[in-house]
């Protein structure tokens, strides 16, 4: 699924640098290769931005009971075989999308060979003035379409790698994952998956921007109050909601 605030983000950037690029005159070739870099690694950071925009604060939970909490995940971790092999398909497929940004700099490069007839080109329908900044704009659409379908896609083709935390608590509100980078996830939870994998000892909570695995050493028990909080919560929401009509 496309994400429009990122999408946006990546037209502002394209933007910004079609007009440099077209307007900067003696600028534009000092900073040829510069604004490339700067352009992709400003795709980049978004990206990352938009992807740490997991769940709720934690502090939404902060007067709510815990219930459950553990302490040590890691000690489950380093039990699970299956993990070390999750890692290393995603680590391929990161390298990969190396693939897309070496095709996106060869045709970012040759744009800049093809300028001046480009430019000639687009100069008989629209005008000089448009010419040498839409010529770029469609240059650095087609090098991030190269990067995204080539690179990218490949390393999205599977599901994201999951977010396994050392410590986390369950309240009657929610799942808080604490420490540095923490979040919630409240209940209900509405868009959201839970898989219990008893054997390599987590519950997985699994939803379109994020995979929270929690690590424990009875994940039934986990999962089984997971459940029953959530149900609770869907009923709590579906009663709020007959009063309101």
């Amino acid at each position: 699924m496309v994400d429009v605030k990122q999408l946006l983000m990546t037209q502002i950037f394209a933007v910004v640098v079609a007009l440099i690029l077209a307007y900067g005159g003696a600028m534009r070739g000092i900073l040829f290769t510069l604004l490339f870099v700067v352009y992709f690694a400003g795709m980049m950071v978004v990206g990352l931005l938009m992807a740490r925009r997991r769940g709720r604060p934690v502090s939404e939970l902060a007067d709510a009971k815990v219930l459950f909490k553990e302490e040590n995940a890691r000690e489950v971790m380093i039990q699970d075989e299956g993990l070390a092999e999750e890692f290393s398909a995603h680590t391929k497929m990161f390298l990969r999308s190396f693939l897309g940004f070496g095709v996106a700099m060869v045709v970012y490069w040759i744009g800049g060979m093809l300028y001046q007839r480009g430019y000639e080109a687009l100069s008989s329908i629209l005008g000089g003035h448009l010419a040498g900044f839409i010529y770029w704009l469609i240059v650095l659409e087609i090098a991030y379409v190269a990067a995204y379908g080539l690179g990218m896609r490949m390393s999205m083709s599977r599901t994201a790698f999951p977010v396994t935390p050392a410590k986390y608590m369950v309240t009657e509100k929610g799942i808080a994952v604490t420490g540095l980078g923490g979040f919630a996830i409240k209940f209900p939870l509405e868009g959201y998956e839970v898989i219990l994998e008893e054997k390599r000892g987590f519950v997985e909570i699994k939803g379109e921007k994020v995979r929270l695995r929690l690590y424990t050493k009875n994940p039934r028990k986990l999962y089984d109050l997971i459940m029953r909080l959530d149900k609770r919560a869907r009923k709590r929401a579906g009663e709020e909601a007959e009063e309101k009509q």
